[in-house]
């Protein structure tokens, strides 16, 4: 209900028409979409990593959300720098 409050005074609650991802550990609390859903009636749902190789397994987990987006952030980031000619 916190979170909700921040949204109704922000400019984003006209904009979340498609619903609200929950991302990290937390987001795998028993019950806890269910209870987005009642709590901001829109859809809500529980994200998980994706363009991940290698242990998909292990990583495609809500609970690495975080540091996978943070490492393909970063990754994007470098192929935009510009290279120095040499």
């Amino acid at each position: 209900s916190l979170i909700r409050g921040e949204l109704a005074d922000s400019t984003f609650a006209g904009r979340l028409g498609s619903g609200i991802v929950l991302t990290g550990g937390g987001s795998l609390l028993s019950g806890l979409v269910e209870m987005g859903d009642f709590i901001f009636d829109i859809p809500v749902r529980r994200g998980v990593p994706n363009r991940v190789g290698g242990l998909t397994d292990v990583v495609r987990c809500a609970s690495h959300a975080t540091a996978v987006g943070l490492l393909l952030f970063g990754m994007d980031q470098e192929k935009l720098k510009p290279t120095s000619p040499e």
